[in-house]
C-alpha cells in the first residue's frame, strides 16, 4: 500500500513539474495591414511550458510579454509535428477521416461480394438428384442476381466516395499554411500567475473595404453599409478584435538624410546600359505606400477563419444627401445615366469595391477611390433608358473637309426624353484640346452654346427636355497643322 501511495505521489509530482508540452495559445487581438498582420496571443501562464505555433508566423517577431506574471526566459526552437492538425482545420480534417473510413468500409465490403459471387460460380456435385439441382439452380439464379446488383451499387457508392475523399483532401491542402508539419516552438518560464501574451508577425493575412451603396431615388439620400473583407491563412481561428490598418507598418527605419543635388551633361547610355537598367528596375520589388502618422485604422469585432476563407464583418453604416441626375454622353453610350453627386464628404472614404442598389433593387457595381473629407463623390447609379443621345457626324455641303495640313469636323448631336415627366439632362461632349503648338484647333460652330467648356474641351449643356421632346445640337471644329505631320487623336 505505501508503494502505491509513493508511486502515485511520484506521478503526482511529475504532473506539476513537468512543462505544459504543446499548449495551445488562442489569438487575442490582432492588428491587420493591407498585407500582413501583428496576431496578439493569449495563454495562462505556468512555471513551464510550450506553446506551438505554425510557421504562418515569424519566428525572429516574436515578443512575449506577461500580466500579473513574470517571464524568467523565452527562447525558441522549430520542431517538426507530423499530422499535426491546425485548430482552424480540425471539422474540415474530422469530415476527411469519416469519408476515409467510408471508403475503406466500401472496398471490404466490394472484396466481400466479390468473393461471395464467384462461390456462386462453383460446380454443382454430381451426387445430388434432379428435383435437387432444379431447386439450386433457381435459388441460385437469384443470389446470384443479388450479388451482381450489390456490387453494382457498391461500386457506384465507392466511386462517390473516393471523388468527395478527394475533392476534401484538396480542400484541406489549398488550405494548410506553408510547412503545415513544422512549428515554432516557443518555451517560456514563469513566475506566478497571469497570463502569457506572444505577438507575432505573419504575412498570411490581409484585408480589404467593401461597400453596400443604396440610392433612394425620391430624396436623393445615399446610404452606406461599410464591410470589412478579412482573409487570413495562419491555422489560427481569430475571434475577437481585429484592428484594421489603412497602411503598411515600417519593418525598418533610418535616419533621414538629403543628398546633395547635382547638375551635369547628360550622358547618353550604350544599348546595353538600357538593358541593364531595364533588368534592374523589372527585378526590383513593387513599392508599397507606407506610412504610420497618418494611418486611419478600424476597430471591429469578428471571427475570421484560419483557413483563407473570405470574413465580411460589418464595420459602419451612414448615409449622405446627394444631389441626383441625368447624364448623357452619346460618345460613350446611347443610353443616359442616373448620376449622384455627393458635394462634400463629413469622413474620410476608404477604398473599395461597392455594390450599388436602386431604392433595394441591384443596379450594379463601382469601384470607389480613396476619398478625404471634404471632398466631392460621383457615382452612377445604373442606366435610363428612356433618355436617350446619339450623335453623328455631318456631310459637309460642298468643298472638302480635310486636306494636307487641315481636318474639318461637324457633328450632330441629338437628346431625346422618353419619360412621361420633365426631365432635367445633363449632355457631355468635348472638342479636341491641342498637345502641340503647331497644332491648332478652331471651334467654328456650337449651336447653342454650352453652359460651360473646360480647359479639357469638355462640353456640358444643361437641358430641360418635355416628355417626348428631341433637342438637336451642333459642334464643328477644325484643324490646322503642318503638312508633312499626321494627326492621331488620343
Amino acid at each position: 500500500m505505501k508503494r502505491l501511495q509513493r508511486f502515485l505521489f511520484v506521478c503526482l509530482l511529475a504532473t506539476w513539474t513537468s512543462p505544459a508540452a504543446g499548449q495551445e495559445a488562442a489569438v487575442r487581438t490582432a492588428d491587420v495591414y493591407p498585407q500582413g498582420a501583428w496576431v496578439t496571443l493569449e495563454a495562462p501562464a505556468h512555471p513551464e511550458m510550450e506553446v506551438d505555433l505554425p510557421l504562418s508566423f515569424e519566428e525572429d517577431s516574436l515578443r512575449v510579454t506577461g500580466e500579473r506574471t513574470r517571464i524568467l526566459s523565452v527562447d525558441t526552437s522549430r520542431i517538426q509535428r507530423t499530422g499535426w492538425i491546425f485548430p482552424a482545420l480540425a471539422d474540415l480534417e474530422s469530415r476527411i477521416r469519416k469519408t476515409r473510413s467510408e471508403v475503406d468500409r466500401l472496398e471490404a465490403r466490394g472484396a466481400s461480394l466479390q468473393q461471395t459471387a464467384k462461390h456462386l460460380q462453383d460446380n454443382v456435385p454430381s451426387s445430388w438428384k434432379p428435383q435437387d439441382l432444379v431447386a439450386f439452380l433457381e435459388t441460385g439464379a437469384k443470389r446470384r442476381e443479388q450479388a451482381e446488383r450489390e456490387i453494382r451499387e457498391n461500386a457506384r457508392a465507392l466511386e462517390k466516395a473516393k471523388a468527395e475523399l478527394s475533392r476534401l483532401e484538396q480542400e484541406l491542402s489549398g488550405k494548410l499554411p506553408p510547412e503545415p508539419e513544422a512549428a515554432t516552438r516557443v518555451r517560456i518560464k514563469t513566475s506566478g500567475g497571469g497570463v502569457i501574451r506572444i505577438r507575432a508577425w505573419t504575412q498570411q493575412a490581409s484585408w480589404s473595404t467593401r461597400y453596400s451603396l443604396d440610392l433612394a431615388g425620391k430624396t436623393g439620400l445615399v446610404t452606406f453599409s461599410q464591410e470589412a473583407v478579412v482573409q487570413q491563412k495562419t491555422g489560427l481561428d481569430w475571434n475577437g478584435e481585429l484592428v484594421l490598418h489603412t497602411v503598411q507598418p515600417r519593418r525598418s527605419l533610418v535616419a533621414p538624410q538629403l543628398s546633395p543635388l547635382v547638375a551635369d551633361f547628360r550622358r547618353p547610355q550604350e544599348r546595353n546600359d538600357g538593358v541593364a537598367m531595364m533588368m534592374k528596375e523589372a527585378a526590383a520589388p513593387e513599392k508599397v505606400a507606407e506610412e504610420t502618422l497618418t494611418d486611419l485604422n478600424l476597430k471591429v469585432r469578428g471571427r475570421t477563419p484560419g483557413d483563407g476563407t473570405l470574413a465580411r464583418i460589418f464595420v459602419n453604416r451612414f448615409a449622405f444627401p446627394a444631389e441626383t441626375g441625368v447624364v448623357a454622353i452619346p460618345a460613350l453610350d446611347r443610353e443616359a445615366w442616373l448620376t449622384a453627386e455627393i458635394k462634400s464628404l463629413d469622413r474620410p472614404l476608404l477604398s473599395g469595391t461597392a455594390d450599388l442598389y436602386l431604392d433595394g433593387m441591384p443596379s450594379g457595381k463601382t469601384f470607389i477611390e480613396t476619398s478625404g473629407r471634404g471632398e466631392t463623390l460621383k457615382l452612377a447609379f445604373g442606366k435610363v433608358p428612356l433618355v436617350t443621345a446619339v450623335i453623328e457626324e455631318a456631310v459637309p455641303l460642298e468643298g472638302t473637309t480635310w486636306g494636307r495640313g487641315k481636318l474639318e469636323k461637324a457633328f450632330t448631336l441629338s437628346v431625346t426624353n422618353g419619360m412621361g415627366t420633365p426631365t432635367n439632362v445633363r449632355l457631355l461632349d468635348r472638342v479636341p484640346v491641342s498637345a502641340q503648338e503647331k497644332i491648332r484647333i478652331e471651334v467654328l460652330a456650337l449651336d447653342p452654346r454650352p453652359s460651360r467648356q473646360d480647359d479639357r474641351g469638355i462640353l456640358t449643356w444643361d437641358l430641360k427636355l418635355a416628355p417626348g421632346e428631341t433637342r438637336k445640337l451642333t459642334v464643328k471644329y477644325r484643324l490646322t497643322y503642318p503638312a508633312d505631320q499626321r494627326i492621331i487623336f488620343r
